[in-house]
């Protein structure tokens, strides 16, 4: 990416409104995920929208378990931080 930065804080309104949308967190179980958690909280709930931390880990099994839990209750987004997209790619087609 090249150039300047956008300004902050952006005043240009959504186009539509995320209120009433189903966001899921996937915690990788470490101090890093847990405060980027809190932080997407604040965030979400300032947009209106309902956001569950879903707690996955590292290891492979478990991920892919915390990624087909997200699937099977049909979230409107996901925000992932930390894990390896590896662990996970399958579910993301």
């Amino acid at each position: 990416m090249t150039g300047k930065p956008s300004p902050f804080p952006i005043t240009e309104p959504l186009q539509k409104s995320p209120k009433g949308k189903k966001i899921a967190f996937v915690d990788c179980g470490t101090p890093v995920c847990a405060l980027f958690a809190q932080i997407a909280e604040g965030g979400a709930t300032a947009a209106g929208m309902e956001m569950t931390v879903v707690k996955a880990g590292f290891e492979p099994d478990k991920v892919q378990a915390a990624f087909d839990t997200i699937l099977q209750d049909k979230y409107d987004g996901v925000i992932v931080a930390a894990l390896p997209p590896p662990l996970w790619e399958r579910q993301l087609k």
